[in-house]
């Protein structure tokens, strides 16, 4: 499944790098005379042609621990945020990424993703390699071009500022095989197993109907499982200064790092 993915990945992509060649959106855009596929067309592209900028990421996770052992919590649950810059194709990723609270200094690129307490000069990194999916882009540009292999089966809403498209599915095979690349790169390690009672994931991609760039991500995963029960992860993405030329600073001290 997981290769059919990126398959599908690979030859939207090639499509996609014709379209954009021919320029960005007109200023203004009357919204009233687009078809709904036109304008989820709209919301994709945007998410496509994203380069740079600022991003926030709030993720939370919460399960009840089904048997807990003696002394095991009954809850399992963290906090998550990241806060920084970020530029893709080559992707560049940096800023503070907390856990619990947990303040750290954070970079990464596609390979290896390094950290740092605030107050020290050295970086850590770890001998596994290929953090691709990893990084805290909110969400990544496979999920995009999957999107538009199924745009019969995306939702649209919009208001006077924005539009939002929906994705959802309660598909457990095919989240099992994919859940790391819709998942992870909004902070969260939600993972989906094939013999979970339950599950479901929801994407909204939104995208402001005035300059036609990224607004935010919402990422919500619920499951069901032999280990948790009520198993819910939220992640929520906003964009800021997309394209506008923000350039990421390789952070120095990343060429020795301690390999943990």
């Amino acid at each position: 499944m997981t290769k059919v993915f990126k398959r599908i990945c690979m030859c939207v992509l090639s499509l996609l790098m014709i379209t954009t060649m021919v320029g960005c959106d007109t200023p203004k855009t009357d919204w009233s005379k687009l078809s709904d596929e036109e304008k989820i067309d709209k919301v994709l592209q945007s998410f496509e042609r994203m380069k740079n900028g600022e991003i926030h990421i709030v993720g939370s996770m919460y399960a009840d621990v089904i048997d807990p052992k003696e002394g095991e919590n009954p809850v399992y649950k963290y906090e998550t945020e990241f806060t920084g810059t970020f530029e893709l194709r080559p992707d560049h990723v940096s800023g503070k990424y907390s856990f619990n609270g947990n303040v750290k200094d954070y970079y990464c690129d596609r390979m290896y993703s390094y950290e740092k307490n605030e107050n020290d000069t050295q970086w850590t990194t770890s001998n596994y390699s290929i953090v691709e999916y990893n990084q805290p882009i909110g969400i990544h540009q496979d999920v995009i071009l999957y999107f538009e292999t199924i745009k019969d089966q995306l939702t649209l809403s919009e208001d006077s500022d924005t539009i939002t498209v929906h994705y959802e599915t309660d598909d457990i095979d095919f989240l099992y095989a994919n859940d790391v690349q819709l998942i992870w790169s909004s902070l969260g390690s939600l993972g989906f197993s094939s013999n979970d009672k339950s599950g479901k994931l929801e994407i909204d991609l939104k995208m402001s109907k005035d300059n036609g760039m990224p607004v935010s991500v919402t990422i919500t995963g619920v499951r069901d499982s032999d280990f948790y029960k009520n198993q819910k992860y939220v992640s929520e993405v906003t964009y800021s200064k997309v394209n506008s030329g923000i350039h990421v600073d390789i952070p120095s001290g990343i060429d020795n790092p301690i390999y943990q």
